[in-house]
C-alpha cells in the first residue's frame, strides 16, 4: 500500500553537502542525501535529526584500460591487485569504518546473489608477488596515467592511497586531476588514460553491471565473460543464476578487469518530525508524513 500523506514534496538542489546537512539540522530542509561521513557525529548530536547510513549501496574501485597500453596484460592488472592493501584504500576514501565494508562480492550480502568467491585473492597484498608479475610483464617504468577528480571526495583520496602503495613496489603513477565531466569524456578514449575510479551498485542483479558490456570504458572483452553473461540473460532458475554469478565473480578476480576495493554506504539525514520513512537504498516518501 502506498499512501501520499504529503500535499507536496519540494526537491531543492543544494550543491554543498555541508549546507544540506546544516539545513536539516536547522529545519530548513526535512531530508538530505549524499552527505559526507565526517558529518555523521554532528548529525548524531542533533536531537532533532536522525542520521541514516544506507546499505547496501555502491562498490568502488579502479577500472583499467584494457583496450591499449600497460593494462592489456593481465599480469599488470594482477600486479596492481597484489600491490595494495584495500582496507587502507577504503579508509582513505571513506574514513569512518561505519561507512564501508570489505569483501570480494559483486552483489551485497543483503541480496540473493551474494557469494564470497575470490576471497583467496581479495585484499591479500603481496609486494614480492606484485614485483614478480611486473617483471614477467616487462614493466619498464612507464607512468600509469591515472585520472581522478575532487568532485567526489572518495575518488581523489582513494587514488592518493593507490599512488602511494603502488610506488612503493616500483610503479610510477601520473595522477591527473580533472573535473568529473572531463573524466567521463576522456575515459571513452583509450588514448587518454590507463586507470580511473568509479562506483557500481551492489543491490541490483549482477547482470545489470555496466562494465559487463565490452563497449563500456575500460573495455572488458573476454569470451568466457560473454558466455556467462549470455547464459545469465537466458536463465530463469534462481539457483542456476546464483551459480552463474559465482562463475562471473571468479572470473572477475582472475582476469581483474577492475579491482573492487570495498562497498561504501551513503549518509542521509531526516528530521524527526517525519514519520514512516523506511531508509531504502533508493529513497521514496509514500507512507511518510509529519508527526501529529
Amino acid at each position: 500500500k502506498r499512501v501520499a500523506y504529503f500535499d507536496e514534496i519540494r526537491f531543492i538542489p543544494v550543491p554543498e553537502d555541508s549546507v544540506r546537512a546544516d539545513g536539516v539540522g536547522t529545519g530548513e530542509y526535512h531530508f538530505a542525501e549524499s552527505l559526507q561521513p565526517d558529518q555523521y557525529p554532528n548529525l548524531q548530536a542533533n536531537p532533532n535529526v536522525v542520521p541514516l547510513i544506507v546499505k547496501p549501496y555502491y562498490q568502488y574501485g579502479p577500472h583499467f584500460n584494457k583496450k591499449q597500453g600497460l593494462f592489456t596484460d593481465v599480469r599488470m592488472r594482477r600486479a596492481v591487485l597484489f600491490s595494495v592493501n584495500l582496507e587502507q584504500v577504503m579508509i582513505a576514501g571513506f574514513g569512518r569504518k561505519e561507512f564501508f565494508r570489505l569483501g570480494p562480492e559483486i552483489a551485497a550480502p543483503e541480496t540473493a546473489f551474494y557469494t564470497d568467491v575470490g576471497k583467496e585473492v581479495y585484499n591479500r597484498p603481496d609486494p614480492e608477488k606484485a614485483k614478480q608479475l611486473m617483471r614477467e610483464a616487462g614493466y619498464d617504468g612507464r607512468p600509469i596515467r591515472w585520472m581522478s577528480t575532487k568532485e567526489y571526495f572518495y575518488n581523489y583520496n582513494m587514488a592518493l592511497s593507490f599512488k602511494d602503495q603502488l610506488e612503493k613496489v616500483g610503479f610510477k603513477v601520473d595522477l591527473q586531476v580533472m573535473d568529473w565531466a572531463t573524466l567521463v569524456r576522456r575515459r571513452s578514449d583509450p588514448n587518454e588514460y590507463d586507470v580511473f575510479i568509479t562506483g557500481h551498485p551492489t543491490y541490483v542483479h549482477p547482470i545489470r553491471q555496466v562494465y559487463l558490456d565490452g563497449t563500456w570504458p575500460g573495455w572488458w572483452t573476454h569470451p568466457k565473460k560473454d558466455e556467462i553473461v549470455s547464459r545469465m540473460m537466458a536463465e530463469t532458475d534462481l539457483e542456476k543464476q546464483k551459480q552463474l554469478v559465482r562463475e562471473l565473480q571468479q572470473l572477475q578476480w582472475e582476469d581483474v578487469p577492475w579491482i573492487k576495493c570495498g562497498e561504501a554506504f551513503t549518509l542521509r539525514a531526516i528530521r524527526k518530525e517525519i514519520v514512516g520513512y523506511q531508509n531504502p537504498t533508493d529513497w521514496f516518501f509514500w507512507n511518510c508524513g509529519f508527526a501529529s
